[in-house]
């Protein structure tokens, strides 16, 4: 099969070579705005430069444990070559995988190659180019497929006196478990739980396909064998999920602190199939058309991209092939409920199955239902390696039944059918590019003069005729496809080198904010234009960002600043001089790049604070007067439950109308105090009772020099998280929840050395279960393999 891969590269060059020669990067939408940063920014178990510090390694998007992503890396310092080496890779071993799985299932060489194509290269996997982790995550669906169905086979022998088997069995079931573990390390969640679903009934299908359910075989003991083996591979697939704990635990604390927890039906079915989509990404692109050329077909920006079941014509007409009765493998029907599945799912509040679906666990705290079709498009590549197989068994070979192609000989009907075929033709490259090499199949003999042989020769390098019908057949099936890849949306969405060049603004503000401890604020997310400095990819550039872009942000940082999953405000804007919520996260500098902003954006005793300064750039940029120093002490603490807190923070005044001044006092979160009880001394300010010296401000370690005169708090503006673990002097020290989202420590008088270390206990628990797992899995197949191998004997357990 090193051709086939061969093959792929080359399939992947064709399509996204002429975009690469042009200097684009292959991270247009959320690779741009998410996924490149991550992995440019570089190892880190926290950054203080998003979301006012956010630990980036339990966000499993960011692939911290991913081998391939660690792998492209070491190609060089280049990082956006690396990045869309990363990329590209996705598209070719998924096809790769795909292919070898369906050689294993259907026989056929280039049935293989043709499923390698339409999984591959499909419309699903070209409209998620935008998700690098969607791609890596597609590659390992085929081969958990391929390890189980090798399991499988290979458990009908109970013995063998040398153990080769047994030992060939350990083998499939730890690398059964480190894919499992890899699947999950590719970053994505949704499409990883989907792949297990799937993998899980495909066990179960392997071990007891339907047809052999109640036929009164299969007994004396060959059914608790099935049934031992069946166990095993969950086991298996157990273990791998347990390998991944190190990636699990923590990522599963953030989503604590996040909105999953707490996802309604209607959060989970955002992003369903509308009805009417099925016509408008599937038909227009059969059709060669494009999206919307049926007039007023619904989108939903969160929902299916346009494109995103194309095939071309000739994968679903080959899948539909593999249906006709005769000789049809069992498997068959597997996938063909596994795409029934999956497109009924993706119907979301359209059919029940939606709603049942999410009453099982985990299902519902995703959304973006259509990444389910991720499983439809797998069985639609493998349905067309069992329809290309077919074709080949009918219609290769000697057949001297059939009577050559003969005009005369069709009749009328068949005239017209054929002129009808031709006309409809003429209108569409990509029906004719689907239909004319399957037409060929059914044609025993074709008389195409010299300059047709010449062309036969060509493509079949001078073999047979049955060998140009299959490479015709392959090659049609990659131009269908290619039409769309060449023409998809990263073509226009795709940014170019220098837009990952940190921009003049870029430079300056993270020269003042890296002195001044102070943090940006851009009010358009990551709708933002790289010349705006938007988050995430300014910390690219090392710039401080109170804003971010991530999946899992904490709710309550979200209320804080009332910004969305985008890191951006949503109009209409209003900036409040009472509010005292940007100045406490240290937003020094607000960068507006939407010309409805404008003044009228801030009040009136906001204008006073807020003044617009020029750091040598188009964009208008506000410097604040009053915000707040990234660390400070204070001498007074109010224990207040944590949506009081929220409500003081926004409005500045408390309750009983006091205004709330946060250089003189911080609010401990406690759900169960009193709205107006107090502790702590009455300081005028942080001033008054010492001074802060910063000696170390990297990211996981702060250090800071204290000398304080009298009991206080010290309050540091940066995300409050577990795993932060805090001392004074050498003595650990509780980190108390400050200001609804920031840290705070009690300091007595005295000259201190105060430290913050991240730690976080779910990465260590995380990494002791995953080593533990792997040393007793090992152990348990070792033992296995060598009790094996003292039986003796070749059994068979099942035909």
């Amino acid at each position: 099969m090193s051709q086939a891969l061969g093959f792929f590269l080359l399939c992947a060059l064709v399509i996204f070579g002429p975009g690469l020669l042009r200097g684009l990067v292959l991270a247009p939408e959320d690779n741009f705005v998410q996924n490149f940063p991550a992995f440019a920014a570089g190892d880190r178990l926290w950054t203080s430069l998003l979301l006012s510090g956010f630990p980036v390694l339990a966000d499993p998007q960011v692939q911290y444990f991913y081998p391939l992503a660690r792998l492209v890396k070491l190609l060089g310092p280049d990082l956006i070559f690396d990045f869309n080496v990363y990329v590209v890779s996705g598209f070719v071993l998924a096809a790769f995988f795909a292919a070898l799985l369906a050689r294993r299932l259907s026989g056929s060489f280039y049935g293989s190659l043709v499923a390698g194509l339409s999984y591959g290269f499909s419309g699903y996997l070209i409209s998620e180019l935008k998700h690098v982790q969607v791609l890596q995550t597609a590659i390992w669906l085929p081969v958990i497929f391929y390890l189980i169905d090798f399991f499988a086979s290979s458990s009908r022998v109970r013995a063998v006196e040398d153990g080769h088997e047994q030992r060939l069995k350990a083998l499939l079931l730890l690398g059964l478990s480190i894919v499992v573990a890899i699947l999950i390390f590719a970053g994505h969640p949704q499409s990883a739980f989907y792949v297990l679903g799937a993998s899980g009934v495909w066990t179960v299908f392997r071990f007891f396909p339907i047809a052999s359910f109640g036929k009164g075989a299969n007994k004396n003991g060959q059914d608790e064998n099935k049934s031992i083996s069946l166990a095993v591979v969950m086991l298996a697939m157990l273990v791998g999920i347990l390998l991944a704990a190190v990636q699990i635990l923590p990522s599963y604390e953030l989503a604590s602190f996040s909105a999953r927890q707490n996802f309604a039906f209607q959060d989970m079915v955002v992003g369903q199939v509308e009805p009417m989509q099925l016509v408008g990404f599937i038909l227009p692109y059969i059709l060669g058309g494009a999206f919307g050329t049926l007039g007023m077909v619904p989108f939903s920006e969160q929902g299916p991209p346009p494109g995103l079941l194309f095939f071309g014509l000739g994968p679903i007409l080959l899948a539909a092939y593999s249906l006709f009765k005769g000789d049809r493998p069992k498997c068959v029907w597997f996938f063909v409920a596994l795409f029934l599945f999956a497109f009924l799912l993706s119907l979301g509040k359209y059919t029940p199955l939606a709603f049942l679906a999410y009453q099982l666990p985990i299902f519902g705290q995703f959304r973006g239902l259509y990444r389910v079709l991720l499983l439809a498009s797998f069985a639609v590549a493998m349905l067309a390696a069992f329809g290309t197989a077919r074709l080949e068994r009918a219609y290769l070979g000697e057949n001297p039944g059939r009577k050559p192609f003969d005009l005369d000989s069709i009749g009328a009907l068949k005239h017209l059918y054929l002129g009808g075929y031709v006309i409809f033709s003429c209108f569409s490259y990509v029906f004719l590019l689907g239909t004319l090499p399957l037409l060929l199949f059914s044609l025993p003999a074709l008389p195409c003069g010299y300059f047709g042989a010449s062309i036969v020769k060509a493509l079949s390098f001078g073999a047979s005729y049955d060998l140009f019908r299959q490479r015709f057949l392959l090659i049609t099936v990659f131009c269908a496809l290619a039409t769309y890849g060449l023409d998809a949306e990263w073509t226009k969405a795709s940014p170019k080198r220098q837009d990952l060049a940190a921009p003049p603004l870029a430079l300056a503000l993270a020269a003042r904010t890296r002195g001044e401890q102070s943090r940006i604020f851009n009010v358009a997310g990551i709708d933002a234009k790289a010349e705006s400095v938007p988050p995430n990819l300014s910390r690219l550039w090392g710039v401080a960002s109170a804003a971010g872009y991530e999946p899992l942000i904490s709710t309550r940082y979200a209320s804080l600043l009332d910004i969305a999953e985008g890191g951006f405000m949503e109009p209409p804007f209003r900036i409040s001089g009472a509010s005292r919520v940007l100045d406490m996260v240290c937003v020094k500098y607000l960068i507006a790049p939407w010309s409805n902003f404008g003044e009228r954006a801030f009040d009136a005793e906001a204008k006073s604070s807020w003044h617009k300064i020029d750091l040598g750039g188009a964009l208008p940029v506000y410097e604040n007067a009053q915000v707040l120093p990234r660390f400070y002490l204070v001498g007074d603490a109010r224990q207040l439950p944590s949506k009081e807190i929220l409500h003081i923070m926004k409005s500045g005044y408390f309750n009983d109308g006091q205004k709330f001044v946060p250089s003189s006092m911080v609010l401990l979160d406690d759900p169960a105090a009193a709205a107006t009880e107090s502790q702590g001394s009455e300081a005028p300010g942080g001033a008054a009772i010492g001074a802060v010296t910063a000696a170390d401000l990297s990211d996981e370690l702060l250090t800071f020099k204290l000398s304080v005169r009298q009991r206080g708090y010290f309050v540091l503006a940066d995300t409050y998280y577990p795993g932060w673990q805090a001392s004074i002097d050498g003595h650990g020290v509780e980190i108390l929840k400050a200001n609804c989202v920031q840290r705070a420590v009690s300091v007595e008088p005295g000259e201190h050395t105060l430290v913050f270390k991240f730690v976080p206990q779910s990465l260590a628990r995380g990494a002791k279960i995953s080593i533990f797992t792997l040393s007793a899995w090992l152990l348990i197949l070792l033992l296995a393999v060598l009790f094996a191998g003292r039986s003796s004997g070749y059994k068979l357990s099942d035909k």
